[in-house]
């Protein structure tokens, strides 16, 4: 009786309304009791016995469970039904519970979240890495890699949107390949080919900017390589774009070695990919607009203080001559790798000459004229991108290997000259967008370097114009009065300091006023201009041929000894004499001088008295005759003409 009641009790507790199967086993594992919901399953499943849906260990499992007094969980899968089997052992009499569920769903479920997670970690990886990443190339190459090792595909490629307007996809030299060797033919096909909008893998997914999978590219008609991958032997295909805003700028491919339906879990996750790689990509960009913007100004900086620098140099330059080596040195600085040539009309503005070059081989001429140049007649920059096809200026009398620039130098409208740069870089229709920016770079900086070169050198060349006229008598073009007395100071300390000898010359000419009084006051000048152009010529480049004053001249030669300065002396004196002059026809007959020279500090303990001395003998060489040379006194020597004498003879 009360091993009834207990039973009774224990079936209590399996109402016939529970919806999961219900089974009771005897230690054997023969099925003692099963429920409706069991009933009903095996019916379903048009079986025999309830014995051939349990699980094919079942009697193991049921000795297991009595044996360690432990409850068992078994799963089998009966025709795309999963169903969990739970053991609960009752020792004492010797019997098991069995509870059945079905877990279909929820085994989906899990393999569904398996799934996202597993592409989740993949966005995350591949946001972690490209974030990393230097650059967009790296960042793209990351992407291959995870979603290869992910499907285990073995072949991963991108293609990006072509920058010519085309609107086509051109290859990129980014793969991921498992065995490179195997498909080495197919990477060399593929980056020979480009996309066009709906043509391919790749060009469908540019036109519906969604991903797209090709279960056979072999048998697909609209698919480029389909020879080429029957050969190597690619199936399946799925490509994604990679979207900034709305926009696809790239394409990521992907193909396996064997056909294989769509997997839209896959593909689902590779749009959010795609997305998030786009995004990457887009602030990768920006991060290297805002360095290259940061890069450009630092460089802009560092070429305005180059030219804040060669502009300082100038300001201490007397004359357009010194500016060349400071504009050698600059120029090498402003135009790093490149050869070029600062060129310079001459005094009477026929031709330009070659004034400074720099680099390595210009191939500017280094005189022409302004017609040979087309930024000198058109007065504007000339820009040679591709000097094979380009427009070449004569001037340039070999084809350089790349482009070039000429940049006229206009400073208050009028031109000086010709800034002339040789890039070294190829200027070409094939040539990068980086190269092209760099040519637009040099091509500012040579404008803006000749810009401060004109105005530079104009001031300067003012400058010293402004210096010449000091220094120098308008009628004559020798040194003035002025800067002959401080040359002369300057000497004097020099022979002073390295002990060496200073010979000065005053000469006269003989007769002057009569040339006046005969011929005119023009005809005299033109007798003083002859005169000057004589000691111009006869003179060394250290020596200082000066006007004194009305018809006198004085001529300061350094280190020279007293035999020296007479033999000179005589020089001027007859040359002089051969000198043939004309006025409106007339001859103006033979000019002689009178010379009086002396030495420092031989004939005198200060320059002072040294010119005066010189200035003595002058009167003697007039006192005896004129046409002469005369020697000055030695100080003391008794000899020499008495200052009232000297002070009363007028010189003529």
């Amino acid at each position: 009786m009360t091993k009834k009641f207990e039973d009774d009790r224990w079936l209590a507790t399996f109402p016939n309304a529970n919806p999961n199967p219900v089974l009771s086993c005897d230690q054997d594992g023969t099925v003692t009791y099963m429920n409706p919901a069991t009933q009903r399953l095996v019916a379903g499943l048009r079986i025999d016995g309830v014995e051939d849906i349990l699980p094919k260990k079942h009697r193991e499992v049921v000795h297991t469970c009595l044996k360690e007094k432990a409850a068992c969980l078994v799963e089998t899968t009966i025709r795309s039904q999963i169903i969990a089997w739970s053991y609960y052992p009752i020792p004492k009499e010797k019997t098991v519970h069995i509870y059945a569920q079905d877990i279909t769903k929820r085994k989906q479920s899990e393999l569904a979240l398996r799934e996202q997670f597993k592409y989740f970690r993949l966005l995350q990886r591949i946001a972690s890495a490209a974030n990393e990443a230097s650059d967009v190339d790296k960042a793209i190459q990351v992407c291959l890699d995870e979603v290869c090792a992910l499907t285990n595909w073995p072949v991963g490629h991108a293609c990006v949107l072509a920058e010519d307007g085309t609107g086509d996809l051109v290859p990129t030299k980014l793969w991921h390949l498992d065995r490179p060797k195997e498909f080495e033919t197919f990477r060399w096909v593929t980056e020979m080919t480009r996309s066009p909008p709906g043509v391919g893998l790749a060009g469908r997914v540019l036109v519906s900017g969604q991903p797209a999978w090709v279960i056979d590219v072999t048998k697909d008609p609209n698919f480029s390589r389909t020879k080429l991958a029957q050969h190597i032997g690619v199936k399946a295909g799925f490509g994604f774009p990679v979207l900034v805003g709305k926009e696809v700028k790239a394409v990521l491919e992907f193909f396996s070695g064997e056909a294989a339906e769509p997997d839209k879990p896959l593909l689902e996750a590779m749009a959010h990919v795609g997305t998030q790689l786009g995004r990457v990509i887009e602030r990768k960009r920006a991060e290297d607009e805002l360095r290259k913007t940061h890069e450009e100004l630092e460089q802009h900086n560092l070429e305005m203080a180059l030219l804040s620098e060669m502009t300082d140099h100038f300001q201490v330059c007397q004359t357009l001559k010194e500016t060349h080596p400071v504009v050698a040195q600059y120029a090498q600085k402003l135009f790093p790798g490149t050869s070029g040539a600062l060129c310079m009309f001459n005094e009477s503005r026929s031709v330009l000459e070659t004034v400074v070059d720099w680099g390595q081989s210009s191939k500017s001429e280094q005189v022409f004229t302004q017609n040979d140049c087309w930024a000198l007649k058109q007065g504007k920059p000339h820009l040679v991108e591709d000097a094979a096809h380009g427009l070449n200026c004569t001037h340039v009398s070999e084809r350089p290997p790349a482009g070039y620039l000429c940049v006229p130098m206009i400073a208050h409208g009028d031109i000086l000259g010709m800034l002339y740069v040789q890039f070294a870089q190829q200027a070409s229709s094939e040539a990068s967008k980086a190269d092209k920016q760099i040519q637009e770079s040099l091509r500012r900086l040579a404008v803006t370097t000749a810009e401060h070169l004109a105005l530079a050198l104009a001031s300067i060349n003012l400058r010293e114009s402004l210096h010449f006229q000091s220094a120098h008598d308008p009628l004559t073009n020798l040194f003035n009065r002025r800067y002959m007395e401080g040359s002369l100071e300057r000497e004097a300390c020099r022979v002073k300091r390295h002990g060496t000898q200073l010979g000065i010359m005053m000469i006269d000419v003989d007769l002057f006023k009569q040339y006046n009084d005969t011929f005119g006051h023009e005809a005299g000048d033109i007798v003083l201009q002859s005169i000057g152009a004589l000691l111009q010529k006869n003179t060394r480049g250290e020596d200082i041929a000066c006007r004194y004053g009305g018809e006198e001249f004085v001529v300061i030669m350094p280190d020279v000894p007293l035999d020296v300065l007479a033999r000179r002396a005589e020089q001027f004196r007859n040359a002089a004499k051969l000198i043939k002059l004309d006025y409106k026809g007339q001859s103006l007959g033979v000019i002689t001088i009178s010379v009086g020279a002396a030495i420092f500090p031989k004939h005198g303990s200060t320059p002072e008295s040294v010119l005066h001395a010189a200035d003595e003998a002058l009167y003697r060489a007039k006192a005896e005759g004129r046409d002469r040379v005369v020697i000055a006194q030695t100080p003391g020597s008794g000899t020499a003409v008495a200052n009232a004498k000297v002070t009363s003879l007028k010189k003529g």
